[in-house]
């Protein structure tokens, strides 16, 4: 779903950058390592996961434009 150096948004977290992607664990599952600009925080989300957890793209202007 993303790449490495993608921007997101966390909805707990705030905004960041995909920095890794790492295996972790038994299962051999896979985690983004989104580094958060917030406080220069280090966050694992699981990839089988990022969208019940709602980490998602950061919108362009165009986008936010439409919204508002």
């Amino acid at each position: 779903m993303f790449q490495i150096g993608d921007r997101v948004v966390h909805p707990m977290h705030g905004a960041g950058i995909v920095e890794a992607l790492e295996r972790r664990g038994e299962k051999n599952e896979v985690y983004y390592v989104l580094r958060l600009f917030a406080g220069n925080l280090k966050v694992l989300v699981p990839a089988d996961k990022v969208e019940m957890i709602g980490v998602r793209r950061v919108i362009s202007e165009a986008e936010i434009a439409k919204v508002l």
